[in-house]
């Protein structure tokens, strides 16, 4: 009777077993840096059909198509998941302002690109954008490189600011104050635009191309060199009367 030792040595291996309950199930097995993928996209579609709050891992889990656990693997929490939808979406968002100015030298001709760019990641993806900046999870603003990712972002406004110090287009002062108030004023426009909020005023175009060109007027009106004599400041009348 043959023993074990003499049976052939090139039969079938068993397949290897799945008994860790996070693993997903061998279909939909990938590497890692895959599966962390799945998990991102599989949130946007989630965030675009119920929004934010009816975003579960259980249900990111279900229709990546891996256990409930393996979730864990790569986000502990919820927030932690929003963080990292966010962080990618301000780099996202970052390359292709960068992008979308690169082709012209000039100051406001790059800013008016940025704002053009930024309108159009919001209306584009919208999903990522009301993530970037929702207040359903706070606490992913703990997230060091979140932040980074959002610092970043801004700071491509920032370098408008200082540019056009440089060169006489924007008054001397506070560069971080006045890019602030360069980044409310595009992400006002572009909020307004993704929300349908722009067509009932009755500007003459809702194009981004328009609404750019009318916000970087408005910019650099307001920021820049003050005029000499300077307005005399004559009280109008109150608001809500015209």
């Amino acid at each position: 009777m043959p023993t074990d030792a003499s049976k052939p040595t090139n039969a079938p291996k068993a397949p290897p077993r799945n008994d860790d309950p996070g693993a997903a199930p061998a279909p939909d097995a990938a590497p890692p840096r895959d599966l962390r993928r799945k998990f991102i996209d599989a949130s946007l579609e989630l965030v675009t059909e119920r929004g934010v709050e009816g975003l579960t891992l259980r249900d990111l889990a279900k229709r990546v198509g891996v256990t409930h656990p393996a979730v864990y693997r790569y986000f502990p929490d919820k927030a932690a998941l929003l963080a990292s939808v966010a962080e990618e979406g301000f780099w996202a968002m970052r390359s292709e302002v960068i992008k979308a100015c690169a082709p012209y030298p000039d100051t406001r001709t790059r800013f008016n690109k940025l704002v053009e760019a930024y309108i159009r990641f919001a209306v584009e993806r919208p999903a990522h954008f009301r993530l970037m900046f929702g207040p359903e999870a706070a606490d992913k603003w703990s997230n060091a490189s979140l932040r980074a990712a959002e610092t970043a972002t801004f700071n491509l406004c920032l370098d408008a600011v200082v540019e056009g110090q440089r060169n006489g287009l924007v008054r001397p002062g506070d560069a971080r104050e006045v890019a602030l108030a360069g980044w409310a004023m595009i992400h006002g426009i572009a909020s307004l635009v993704l929300n349908g909020l722009v067509n009932w005023v009755g500007v003459a175009s809702t194009s981004t191309e328009f609404l750019s060109q009318m916000l970087e007027s408005a910019f650099f009106s307001g920021v820049g060199p003050p005029p000499f004599p300077p307005p005399s400041g004559a009280p109008g009348p109150p608001y809500g009367s015209l």
